[in-house]
């Protein structure tokens, strides 16, 4: 694309920009294209309330209660848990077991190997927002 001065002097290109969601949506690094649309479900995903701290508290144990899960998660209601840890099922991101053999049935739950994947790719989304706060907060 090359770009020409118009007569108010402002940068306008002589080619129209991307408008196709295909090349719209591409994110080029050192030769590289990446289509941010996967990147959409999963932030989808994160971005529900208490979702983040349920997969944080699950990679912290191989097995958490849902008991200890709500005890861990200050503030959280039982059925805010539940819609959490539902949909992580959902997503293939927690496996949920049953111990029939107590009474009551023990409930745990566990990360599953994508929840763990997916887990370990915040970290440097965290990194990120701990180097780079918030305007208003600074």
């Amino acid at each position: 694309m090359t770009l020409r001065f118009d007569a108010r002097y402002m940068v306008t290109p002589t080619e129209p920009l991307p408008t196709a969601r295909d090349d719209a949506c591409n994110i080029v690094v050192d030769g590289r294209t990446y289509c941010i649309d996967p990147l959409e479900g999963a932030l989808q995903l994160i971005s529900k309330r208490w979702v983040l701290l349920v997969i944080g508290i699950l990679g912290n144990f191989p097995e958490v209660r849902f008991s200890a899960a709500k005890k861990a998660i200050p503030g959280i209601s039982p059925r805010a848990l539940s819609a959490a840890l539902s949909e992580l099922q959902e997503q293939s991101l927690a496996v949920r077991t049953v111990d029939a053999d107590q009474s009551p049935p023990a409930v745990s739950y566990r990360l599953t190997h994508a929840g763990t994947s997916l887990r370990a790719a915040l970290v440097p989304l965290i990194e990120w927002a701990e180097n780079h706060p918030p305007a208003d907060a600074a």
